[in-house]
């Protein structure tokens, strides 16, 4: 089963997806400017062994004070903190 978010009120995170069935979720960063004269590309990562739990808590971080209500510090605080865990890598839009 495909799980989505899109269109999170976030600064850093864009739109996040999760397989269910292979544990890989795929997350779409905010836009940002590589320098100057460039155009706004967004980053795009796969992260593996990501379970429906917590692609959750990070679906719902925007209500959760243990998160100060935020869906950036929230996965900061459970995948790119712990890269152990949950291996990447970056993928293209």
């Amino acid at each position: 089963m495909i799980l989505t978010a899109k269109n999170l009120n976030s600064s850093k995170l864009k739109d996040i997806q999760l397989d269910t069935d292979t544990k890989i979720m795929t997350v779409w960063f905010q836009p940002c400017k590589v320098n100057i004269n460039s155009k706004k590309i967004s980053n795009v990562y796969i992260y593996r062994n990501v379970t429906e739990d917590i692609f959750n808590t990070i679906k719902t971080a925007k209500v959760n004070p243990l998160y100060d209500f935020s869906y950036s510090k929230c996965f900061d605080s459970i995948i790119k903190n712990n890269p152990h865990l949950y291996s990447y890598r970056r993928i293209y839009d």
